[in-house]
């Protein structure tokens, strides 16, 4: 039975590698979703007779885990892990292309009524994961019947566009007597709160994917980037900051493991709960050292206030190495925020601030330069250049 598992857990990986080793840092999510549903990859864990791939939980994790590493921006965890779940659990069939759910956060509702022979939705949600995109919205609800699991047309509703600090789809919903496709009652387990605790789960596998991947490229960096005359993986002082991200990394897997092993051998996530809110503040708290130390050493160096500032020519200076275009590639470096410019082939472009703050004094440029190496050119074809891991 576990070697059966592991050749199963084997193609997927080799599947997965196969399929996002060959895309291109700018491929639209559009693209990269096709040839993952083309590779039967977009409905792991969803049972065979609702419409999907099969497989367990243990597989959704790894399928995860590298759409993380290799820093796919597309809705798997939303299409498989929420949705499909949530239409497979009530005996709904699971239709074809980008899924989404909502509620996506608590205090979030919505009413079913019937006029005549049809369910109709009012309400309004905010910051529904991927909306715009989706073929279809699988929405939970109240009536006077009870909980309900509905199928709406995302056509049919109105939808204000929004990003989260990735750029990726956050939209506001409004049911304005939108129309549902299909509607059964809400299985046992199937409410707001298992939703919430699933896509912590999603989101805690996909982050350590990401820090694993940070973690290699900051590793290569290290040996590639020379500072007076030798790698600065050399240095005493970036050894023991790579040591401590390796530590930070590895206690992020373990918590995702522990997560997702309680997960699987309970009959509803709820009583996982702890494992999973533990999982998720363990990994959050490693993606905040992850990327104060990957930024440190592989990211233009910051002002205390968080504008980045780089002034080597592009395709110069020490930021030139391979591992650092491939890191800038890596959605683990993303967008944080909007404004500030950079000073980029001698023309401003736009760069991510936290605020604005104002131009650092003589004294700080010189204190920081002394204490970091020179500052790589990393934004090379990003411009909007930070560090982000996936929420």
């Amino acid at each position: 039975m576990s070697t059966s598992r592991e050749n199963s857990r084997e193609k997927l990986l080799e599947m997965m590698t196969n399929v996002l080793g060959d895309r291109k840092e700018v491929t639209p999510p559009a693209k990269t979703w096709k040839a993952l549903e083309k590779a039967d990859l977009t409905l792991v864990s969803v049972p065979e007779e609702s419409g999907g791939s099969g497989g367990t939980l243990e597989d959704a994790a790894t399928v995860l885990h590298l759409a993380g590493r290799h820093a796919a921006s597309v809705p798997l965890a939303e299409t498989a892990l929420l949705a499909g779940w949530a239409l497979s659990e009530c005996g709904l069939p699971v239709p074809n292309g980008p899924l989404t759910v909502a509620p996506a956060r608590p205090g979030g509702g919505l009413d079913l009524h019937r006029e005549g022979r049809v369910w109709v939705l009012s309400g309004r949600l905010r910051r529904v994961p991927w909306a715009r995109m989706a073929t279809r919205l699988v929405v939970i609800g109240s009536s006077e019947e009870g909980r309900l699991v509905a199928l709406v047309d995302p056509r049919r509703c109105e939808i204000s566009p929004g990003e989260n600090l990735a750029g990726e789809p956050r939209d506001d919903v409004v049911f304005d007597g939108a129309p549902a496709e299909e509607v059964a009652l809400a299985d046992a387990g199937v409410d707001e709160e298992a939703l919430l605790l699933r896509g912590a789960l999603a989101r805690s596998v996909a982050m350590t994917g990401a820090l694993e991947r940070i973690l290699e490229l900051s590793v290569l960096y290290a040996r590639e980037r020379e500072q007076f005359g030798r790698p600065i993986g050399r240095f005493q002082a970036i050894q023991q900051q790579l040591a401590l991200l390796a530590g930070e990394v590895a206690a992020a897997k373990a918590a995702a493991s522990a997560a997702v092993e309680a997960t699987a051998y309970c009959e509803q996530i709820a009583e996982a709960a702890f494992e999973i809110s533990a999982a998720k503040v363990r990994i959050g708290e490693a993606a905040g050292t992850a990327a104060a130390i990957a930024t440190k050493y592989m990211a233009p160096s910051a002002s205390p206030r968080g504008t980045l500032c780089a002034t080597s020519p592009c395709g110069s200076g020490p930021g030139g190495t391979s591992s650092a275009r491939r890191a800038n590639g890596h959605r683990a470096w993303a967008t944080s925020s909007r404004g500030g410019t950079q000073r980029r082939c001698g023309r401003p472009s736009p760069l991510p601030t936290l605020a604005d703050p104002p131009e650092p004094c003589r004294a700080s440029r010189v204190w920081i330069r002394r204490q970091l190496p020179s500052p790589p050119q990393t934004l090379r074809g990003n411009p909007q250049g930070a560090v982000k891991l996936a929420r």
